[in-house]
């Protein structure tokens, strides 16, 4: 699809009432609207302007939403005062942490993208194959601690379980 043709977070921001963004600092703001990350990631990110940047408030803090993980169906991402991206379920329950920061966060999800809907490695059958895919999301994995190394900091971070299941073949482009 050309450049320019998806609708993108950034275009959702913009959009987005302006009484919703107080609280947040121009910073983000600026890094939201300047995003040209598309508002779906296949089935990892989703987002509108009904949701976006709506305050949270849980376990006595501010959260402000960016999206939820699959349609609204799944868990919700929040940006948390300090910057810090968490999840958290569809019952509301305990946030689980996902990025250190806005920047990292649409970096991963954009890896992401690129590696579920990018064409998957094939054997020499023409059939998938499996064992290429997990070494290539073990290569990516790598390359994303690099990027924020406390998104894989232990086994309870979001990526930390999302990149298991590549692991075990569960989750990629198969």
């Amino acid at each position: 699809m050309a450049k320019g043709t998806l609708e993108t977070v950034g275009d959702v921001v913009t959009a987005v009432d302006t009484s919703r963004v107080n609280g947040i600092s121009d910073a983000f703001l600026t890094s939201l609207r300047g995003c040209s990350l598309s508002k779906v990631v296949d089935g990892m990110f989703y987002t509108d302007q009904s949701v976006m940047l709506a305050s949270v408030e849980t376990g006595g803090e501010t959260y402000f939403k960016l999206g939820s993980q699959d349609d609204d169906i799944s868990g919700t991402y929040l940006l948390s005062q300090a910057g810090e991206v968490f999840i958290q379920g569809p019952d509301g329950g305990q946030l689980r942490f996902v990025n250190s920061g806005l920047g990292s966060f649409f970096h991963f999800l954009e890896k992401w993208s690129g590696f579920v809907s990018g064409p998957a490695p094939l054997d020499a059958s023409g059939d998938i194959d499996e064992d290429a895919v997990i070494e290539e999301g073990v290569r990516l994995k790598g390359a994303l601690e690099r990027v924020d190394a406390a998104a894989f900091s232990d086994e309870s971070t979001w990526w930390s379980n999302v990149y298991e299941e590549v692991e075990l073949g569960v989750l990629g482009p198969l």
